[in-house]
């Protein structure tokens, strides 16, 4: 491309200024750098979708099964979310998941409840109540601590969270 051309004067002019050309190459750089910003972008956010799945990954429940109380015609399968432990202490707090089984409605929706449970003193309290449907029942129990019982589901519960937690 001839970049002169001659002006009225006989002599040549340039085709394009030089600060034509200076825009020119700076709009090219902009649009190189649009380019390289968006790239950017979307790397960002390709990583943030991936952490994403790695942290659920991480904090997704782990239920341990613990036992069954009732009998064959009526009662649960009882487990624990081993990644829902916290430890304040001697006292432990844990979700239980509560599975109906043996029941005419083999459908029925798991209850979950909140325990604190105090390690050194064999005690329990139930702090969250939800039914199956996700209800909040525990505004009708006592909330005070109660003794474990010896043989029983929940002393198999006070080993698996007091001793492996």
């Amino acid at each position: 491309m001839n970049r002169h051309s001659p002006n009225s004067s006989g002599g040549s002019a340039l085709y394009e200024s030089e600060r034509d050309l200076q825009e020119g190459n700076i709009c090219h750089l902009r649009r190189g750098r649009a380019d390289v910003r968006k790239r950017e972008i979307w790397v960002m956010r390709l990583l943030t979708i991936v952490l994403c799945l790695i942290t659920s990954q991480v904090i997704a429940a782990d239920w341990q099964y613990v036992a069954t109380n009732g009998t064959e015609r009526v009662g649960n399968e009882i487990s624990y979310d081993k990644a829902s432990v916290v430890i304040n202490g001697d006292t432990k707090k844990v979700w239980l998941k509560f599975h109906a089984v043996g029941t005419t409605n083999p459908q029925s929706p798991d209850s979950k409840q909140l325990w604190s449970i105090r390690c050194h003193d064999r005690q329990y309290r139930i702090l969250v109540f939800l039914d199956g449907k996700g209800n909040d029942l525990g505004q009708y129990l006592d909330h005070t601590y109660t003794d474990i019982q010896p043989d029983s589901w929940m002393e198999d519960l006070l080993t698996n969270v007091c001793t492996k937690s």
